[in-house]
C-alpha cells in the first residue's frame, strides 16, 4: 500500500523567448496562499464517503454496535457496563456517569474455564450468556450477534446474523494481547488486534487491522482511552484501491445520557484534494450545536453553525457566497462520517476493555 502524501499536479510554467533590456525589471513574485479556498470536488468527497460507509453496511457491523456494551463472559473479568445516568431528567448540572466496577484481573485475560464457549444474548437480562454449544475457538470464546432494526434495537424473535470470536494471544504474565473476529453473511468482515491496558473504568488500549465491505478493505489503527465517562479516540483509515484516507483526532465527555461534550479534528484525502474539519459538535437535552470550521487544502472554505433545524446546520463560505448544493451535501457528509468513525472505533475497543479488572 502506498501511503505517502498525496503528490498534487506541478504547476507547468511555459515561457516563450522574449527579448528583454537589461532595464526590464524581474517579475513579481507569486502571490501568497489566501485565506480561502473553494471546495471544487464535493462530488468526489461524496464518493469517498460512500466507499467508507459502504464497507460497513452489513447487518451484523450494526448488531456489533449495539450489542458491544454488553459484552460479558461468565467467570472472566466483568464487562464495561452501558453507562447510565444518574438523572432521567435533562439538566447539565446532574451527576456524572458512573464509572464502571469491576473485580480484580487474576489469570489469564480469556480464563481456561470458558474456551470454546459460546455466548448469546438473553433478553429477560439484557446481558450474554453461556449457550449450551461449545463450538468457539479453542483459545478464546464466541458471541452471538442478534438482528437489530435502523435505529440498533433488538428484532424478535432473535435471529443470529454473526458472531464475534475474542481470542486470547496473551503471553504469561501479560500484557493482555486479544484478537477478534467479526463474521457475517458467511464471510470475516473485521480481523484485528486489541492491546487494552489500565482498568475498566481508566484504560488505553490500542487496536488495528481491516474491515471488509461493499467491494472494499480497509486498514485501521486506533488508540483509544477511557476516564470516567470521557473517550478519546485517534484513529487512521487507509484504503489503497480508492486512494483514501481518512484521519480523527476527537474526545466525548459526557455529563449525563442527555448531554456531552465533542471535539473533532478530521481529514478526508481523496485523491489530490485533502479536506479537514475541526472544532466542536455538542449536545444538550438531546439537541445537538454545532461550530466547525472546514478547511480544503487547509485554507479555509466555510464555518458551520446552528441552523433552522438541527439536521439542516447553516453553512457560511468564507468567500461570502452561497455554497452550492453538492458542497453542502459533502460537508454533511463528511460530519456524519467522522460521528460514525468514533462510534467504529470506540465498538471496536470494547471487547478488550470489558475484559480489565477495576
Amino acid at each position: 500500500m502506498d501511503r505517502r502524501p498525496p503528490i498534487f499536479p506541478a504547476l507547468l510554467l511555459l515561457s516563450t523567448c522574449v527579448s528583454l533590456s537589461d532595464s526590464s525589471p524581474p517579475p513579481p513574485p507569486p502571490p501568497p496562499p489566501g485565506p480561502f479556498a473553494d471546495f471544487v470536488h464535493p462530488d468526489s468527497a461524496t464518493s469517498a464517503v460512500a466507499a467508507i460507509e459502504g464497507a460497513l453496511t452489513a447487518p451484523v457491523y450494526r448488531s456489533f454496535v449495539t450489542f458491544a456494551p454488553a459484552l460479558s463472559i461468565v467467570g472472566g473479568h466483568a464487562p464495561v457496563p452501558v453507562a447510565k445516568s444518574g438523572s432521567f431528567r435533562c439538566a447539565g448540572g446532574t451527576a456524572p456517569l458512573a464509572a464502571a466496577s469491576a473485580p480484580p484481573s487474576v489469570g489469564p485475560a480469556i480464563p481456561d474455564s470458558v474456551l470454546f464457549h459460546v455466548f448469546a444474548y438473553d433478553s429477560a437480562t439484557q446481558s450474554f450468556k453461556a449457550a449450551v454449544d461449545t463450538g468457539g475457538p479453542s483459545n478464546g470464546v464466541r458471541f452471538l450477534l442478534a438482528r437489530v432494526d435502523s435505529t440498533g434495537r433488538p428484532m424478535f424473535p432473535l435471529t443470529t446474523v454473526g458472531w464475534l470470536d475474542v481470542t486470547d494471544h496473551s503471553p504469561a504474565g501479560g500484557p493482555d494481547s486479544l484478537g477478534g473476529v467479526l463474521v457475517g453473511q458467511g464471510a470475516p468482515l473485521l480481523d484485528y488486534f486489541m492491546a487494552p491496558s489500565g482498568t475498566s473504568s481508566a484504560y488505553g488500549e490500542r487496536i488495528g487491522g481491516t474491515f471488509t465491505g461493499g467491494g472494499a478493505t480497509f486498514l485501521f489503527r486506533d488508540s483509544t482511552s477511557r476516564v470516567g465517562t470521557q473517550v478519546a479516540v485517534t484513529a487512521i483509515l487507509d484504503d489503497s484501491t480508492h486512494r483514501l484516507r481518512a484521519t480523527l483526532t476527537a474526545t466525548r465527555t459526557a455529563t449525563d445520557r442527555y448531554d456531552w461534550f465533542y471535539k473533532l479534528d478530521f481529514a478526508l484525502r481523496f485523491g489530490s484534494d485533502s479536506i479537514r474539519l475541526t472544532g466542536a459538535s455538542d449536545v444538550y437535552c438531546l439537541l445537538p450545536s454545532i461550530g466547525v470550521t472546514v478547511l480544503v487544502h487547509d485554507s479555509t472554505f466555510a464555518n458551520v453553525t446552528n441552523g433552522a433545524t438541527p439536521a439542516l446546520p447553516t453553512i457560511t463560505r468564507a468567500d461570502g457566497q452561497t455554497a452550492t448544493a453538492a458542497q453542502t451535501a459533502a460537508v454533511l457528509d463528511l460530519i456524519r462520517l467522522q460521528g460514525e468513525l468514533f462510534n467504529w472505533m470506540e465498538t471496536f475497543s470494547l471487547p478488550g476493555s470489558l475484559l480489565l479488572g477495576p
